[in-house]
């Protein structure tokens, strides 16, 4: 059950994090001291959806402590990789250390192998390029627009999105004038 999976204690394997182009080839690791609360989760269980991500994350105790949380599935495309992943910014960077150091190269429970697969992969948990609640918002915000031609719809913590600056939400206009729109596909 859901229940007993999100209780059931996690496997620690040792491999090294994938470089990926969404996160900084250089800084995988979360230093407690640094200013780095954005993480990116890969090889998150592809029957995880946002709600059951942020369920998940919200059950291990980080309820309120992050202000935006976004999963996307799995590539479709990839052969190579059917997991899907997340980006997750914390409101303290020393919850975002406390984070990778309770789950990075951890099994979850209810993680299986995938189906043409004969390994189990871990959560590989680096720190994400882009870095911090307004730079996500910007990036991303335009995928709560229902005419957005994606599953994707972020969580922003309403009081972040409230202290945002004039300058940021022109920005994330901007960036949202130029995104793709199901009207325009074709």
């Amino acid at each position: 059950t859901k229940d007993a999976a999100a209780s059931a204690p996690l496997q620690s394997i040792q491999v090294p994090a994938m470089p990926e182009a969404t996160c900084d080839k250089d800084t995988t690791e979360v230093n407690p001291d640094s200013a780095s609360g954005t993480l990116i989760l890969r090889n998150m269980p592809p029957s995880f959806d946002q709600v059951m991500l942020q369920q998940w994350v919200d059950d291990h105790g980080y309820a309120g402590a992050y202000d935006f949380l976004l999963w996307f599935p799995a590539k479709k495309t990839s052969r190579l990789n059917a997991t899907s992943y997340a980006f997750v910014n914390f409101r303290k960077h020393t919850d975002a250390f406390k984070f990778r150091e309770q789950f990075h190269l951890k099994r979850l429970p209810c993680q299986r192998a995938d189906p043409g697969s004969k390994q189990q992969l871990p959560l590989s948990i680096a720190v994400a390029k882009v870095r911090g609640f307004e730079d996500n918002y910007v990036r991303f915000h335009h995928l709560l627009d229902g005419r957005c031609p994606t599953l994707c719809r972020p969580f922003f913590a309403e009081d972040a999105v409230a202290n945002l600056s004039q300058e940021a939400r022109d920005r994330a206009a901007r960036a949202a004038s130029k995104a793709p729109r199901i009207e325009n596909l074709d």
